[in-house]
């Protein structure tokens, strides 16, 4: 069971709080078309299995379960690069980490989104 909290503040200035929860668990689907074909990616949140459509070919289904729980090519990245003694990966760069962080930043605002540590 997931559970979910919202915070907020009402016309009043009253903090509220939002208890939602749910009992299924729903699948999060993905695709990408293109003009030959698709790739279907189920539990597009935590893929472990994708299936590519060609137009006239048989579907190929590449899946690779998690090894551990799906963060393990960020650990074995940071203990490349602590072992090495760098301070950050040449895969990505700190500007984009943080490009990424304001893009997410940006689409929690579109959302209303906002953690209860934010609360003014």
């Amino acid at each position: 069971m997931s559970r979910e909290i919202r915070w907020g503040v009402i016309s009043t200035g009253t903090i509220a709080r939002n208890f939602v929860r749910t009992a299924a668990a729903i699948q999060v689907f993905g695709a990408i078309y293109g003009t030959k074909g698709r790739i279907e990616i189920p539990e597009f949140k935590n893929p472990q299995r994708a299936t590519l459509f060609v137009d006239g070919e048989a579907p190929l289904t590449v899946e690779r379960p998690f090894e551990v729980n799906g963060y393990e090519y960020e650990i074995r990245e940071t203990e490349a690069c602590l072992r090495a003694g760098l301070t950050h990966s040449t895969r990505i760069t700190p500007q984009q980490s943080v490009a990424v962080m304001a893009l997410m930043d940006k689409a929690r605002r579109q959302n209303g989104l906002v953690f209860p540590f934010e609360a003014a």
